[in-house]
């Protein structure tokens, strides 16, 4: 194996964790929300505090979801180079 190879081998390593990553932030956007909406159907009073809490825990993971997606898209740009 040459260094291109040990260079391609170590971007896909660390693509591969930045897709754990991903899915990780996904997964978090879509239970905490659906934990969210749950507290506020058994407690309807709370509608205010349940739509802020909703707005955080999207907005979070959509700033993860955006860098974590540009980081990917960097890598697979390097890895095309080494091609």
């Amino acid at each position: 194996m040459d260094a291109k190879d040990f260079e391609k081998n170590k971007l896909d390593l660390i693509y591969q964790k930045n897709l754990q990553k991903l899915n990780a932030a996904l997964a978090f956007g879509s239970v905490g929300t659906i934990t969210v909406i749950a507290a506020y159907i058994t407690n309807p009073a709370l509608f205010r505090i349940t739509s802020i809490i909703i707005a955080i825990i999207l907005a979070m993971s959509l700033i993860a979801y955006a860098r974590i997606s540009r980081d990917m898209d960097v890598i697979i740009s390097k890895i095309d180079k080494l091609k």
